[in-house]
């Protein structure tokens, strides 16, 4: 049944007063009867409407929401509505569920309308000789999967298995049952993650045959209609173990002197066709994932490390964003073309960096020097620009976890950003904004990155907390402005608690997404914006490089009905290319979370010296190495009590508040939860002590 219509029946019916019949719906949205009936045959049994006895059809009081089940197995939807044991119907954690209200904050499970995945992630066990699958994920630990016997698995393989229906309480049958690998074998532990966050690992056999069939080399025929800049000093600066290059660099000082920067990325669209297998595949992925010692890539890397990345000395397809800008960071002309170009040198962040504090001593980077430092003053005049208009800069460092060989953790380190990725960071959001304006004046549907303003409520409790804290900190304005947090952050920098400051204020800022709708990027004080500069990696970059083809390329006219249609597939991508992101992103912190555990785990006995980051009603955190965090419980303490007042945890042996450097042991870390468990060290036995000191690499 065609959605849209559902939409449109269930839209008359939740406006109307009074209940309606199938009739006068199909008279209000001119519908087919047919059509209409059909729709109330779904709605009704989605429990979305119900019928009278006079068959008129009226809106129902149900709740539609996500169940979370807690600690001792009753559930909430909306946050406040209790559901108890007995009303769940066998509901889990995370099931969109249809719920009717039995008291004022009470209900009852009516429906399950689906499972929380697709597929949950689990090990293999055998309880009185028959199989079973233990699922991964804590808040489902009391769930057991039975397996059919004729199924070829054996205790201790990791799996991806669908949930059918229920056996008896918290045992459902196991259905289409895919072998990740065994929990012994290197690297399963961070592709069981990957599969549990809906992360591709494997390309379909279709899309590695299309593969096969792509050029390794440009071919003349590639050359139609590009400038050609081969010639020209163009060259690229990243990672040292970076092997998907999609940008590339020039620039050229001009006699009035403007500066003439060149952003040159990797037409990736010219080799991914739309609607090609290798386009379905890119647009289900949505993004590459990076996990600790590996990347799952967005396109198989006979692509996005052969023709498709940006290689020195190679010819390469590329769309050039080519501008120029004054003394001031304005920017006073602009081109968008396609290209082709030569990568003069393939550089690094830190070579690059050493270049620019004159410590270089690899001779090969000698003829690039000049246009090093000239791109550093432009750098830096982008980047005053944009801090003058009020772009937030929270400063955060990324945590790096280092493997062995085996995959295993063997350090954790906190990396810092430094000049050279700064450099390119500021060239990629001048391309950017200039690709998202020149589109935006031309009011055609558009794919953007955007930033909403933050949570009011949420800054509020922050401004609270940290004059809790003692600091000194400037009233919250009424009008909200980028320049304010902005602010807040420089007020707060040279408190020695400001990285805690940093990261709670992070939280209560929105997440960046794509849409259609151009409502700015609060973030970046930007009124314009969106990923144009990382198609190997990003889809809806691919997808605006295909718009800038489609608007460029194809005279384009406007013609309202195919605007609408290209309005809602980019409607439908922006919210998909937003969901897998924020997939990755946590499926990025749960392998953080689980390799510091997997660390840890070699250091139990061990006293680090730490910093309290969070207190909370059942303990309090210590960050106790470059990040990695653990908790000290409170019913391990002395007579001890929390008070939400000011975030304090009091004992007879002392009191411990956010900001407090203390003395902690690791009791236990497991790996499985993710969980490292502490206690304060007050007499540690000295052939245990191994200090580390908060925040050394």
């Amino acid at each position: 049944m065609n959605e849209e219509i559902k939409t449109k029946v269930l839209n008359v019916i939740y406006n109307e007063q009074n209940p309606i019949d199938a009739i006068d719906i199909s008279k209000k949205t001119n519908i087919s009867l047919k059509d209409i009936c059909e729709s109330l045959i779904e709605l009704e049994k989605e429990l979305k409407i119900r019928v009278t006895r006079k068959h008129k059809y009226t809106k129902t009081d149900f709740i539609f929401d996500k169940i979370t089940i807690v600690k001792n197995g009753v559930g909430y939807v909306n946050n406040d509505i209790l559901i108890n044991n007995i009303n769940l119907k066998n509901a889990i954690n995370g099931d969109n569920v249809v719920v009717e209200l039995i008291g004022k904050n009470e209900g009852k499970v009516l429906k399950i309308l689906s499972h929380e995945k697709n597929y949950e992630v689990g090990r293999v066990i055998v309880i009185n000789n028959k199989k079973y699958i233990k699922l991964d994920d804590i808040k489902k630990k009391n769930i057991l999967l039975l397996v059919n016997d004729n199924v070829s698995i054996v205790e201790g393989h990791k799996v991806a298995v669908k949930i059918g229906s229920i056996v008896k309480r918290n045992i459902y049958k196991a259905e289409e049952i895919k072998i990740i690998g065994h929990v012994n074998d290197p690297g399963i532990d961070i592709l069981s993650k990957a599969v549990m966050f809906d992360i591709e690992t494997v390309f379909p056999e279709e899309v590695i045959k299309e593969v096969n069939n792509k050029p390794s080399k440009v071919l003349e025929k590639d050359l139609y209609n590009r400038k050609d800049l081969r010639n020209e000093t163009i060259f690229t600066i990243d990672g040292d173990d970076a092997k998907d290059l999609d940008d590339a660099i020039s620039l050229k000082v001009l006699p009035n002197g403007n500066y003439l920067l060149g952003v040159h990325i990797a037409d990736v669209g010219y080799y991914v066709k739309e609607n090609s297998e290798l386009d379905k595949e890119a647009y289900r992925r949505g993004t590459s994932c990076y996990l600790a010692d590996r990347v799952i890539p967005q396109l198989p890397s006979l692509l996005s490390n052969g023709i498709c990345s940006l290689n020195e000395n190679a010819d390469r397809l590329t769309k050039s964003c080519v501008m120029e800008f004054d003394q001031k960071g304005k920017l006073v002309n602009y081109d968008i073309f396609d290209s082709i170009i030569n990568s003069k040198k393939r550089m690094t962040y830190q070579k690059v960096n050493d270049c620019l504090e004159n410590k270089n001593n690899d001779y090969s980077y000698e003829p690039f020097i000049q246009d090093l430092k000239s791109m550093q003053k432009l750098s830096n005049i982008l980047r005053k620009k944009r801090e003058n208009n009020g772009c937030i800069n929270f400063d955060s460092k990324e945590m790096k976890i280092i493997v062995d060989e085996n995959g295993k953790a063997i350090d954790v380190i906190k990396k810092e950003r430094i000049e050279s990725e700064n450099l390119i960071e500021d060239f990629m959001i001048a391309a950017n904004v200039t690709v998202a304006t020149h589109i935006n004046y031309m009011d055609l549907p558009f794919v953007y990155r955007t930033h909403g303003e933050p949570n009011i409520e949420k800054l509020e409790e922050f401004f609270a907390f940290v004059r809790l804290m003692k600091e000194k900190i400037t009233k919250l304005p009424n009008n909200m402005h980028p320049k304010v947090i902005r602010n807040i952050l420089e007020e707060l920098k040279d408190s020695p608690n400001y990285e805690i400051y940093s990261n709670l204020l992070l939280r209560c800022m929105q997440k960046a997404v794509y849409d259609v709708n151009n409502i700015g990027h609060f973030g970046l004080s930007l009124e314009n914006y969106t990923h144009f500069t990382s198609p190997i990696r990003r889809y809806p970059d691919l997808l605006v490089h295909r718009l800038l083809d489609k608007y460029n390329k194809e005279n384009f006219l406007y013609n309202e009905e195919r605007n609408e249609t290209l309005l809602k597939y980019l409607t439908i991508a922006s919210r998909h290319s937003s969901i897998k992101e924020q997939n990755a992103d946590k499926c990025e912190r749960e392998v953080n979370k689980m390799k510091s555990a997997e660390y840890m785990e070699n250091h139990i006995g061990e006293v680090f010296t730490g910093k309290i980051t969070g207190v909370t009603h059942f303990g309090f955190y210590v960050d106790i190495y470059n990040g990695i965090e653990g908790l000290v419980k409170l019913t391990d303490l002395n007579n001890a009590f929390f008070n939400n007042n000011n975030y304090t945890i009091y004992t007879n042996d002392g009191n411990y508040k956010i900001g407090d450097i203390i003395d902690v042991i690791v009791d236990s870390s497991n790996k499985e939860i993710s969980h490292i468990n502490l206690s304060l060290a007050n007499k540690p036995k000295k052939n245990k002590i191994l200090k580390k000191v908060l925040g050394s690499n």
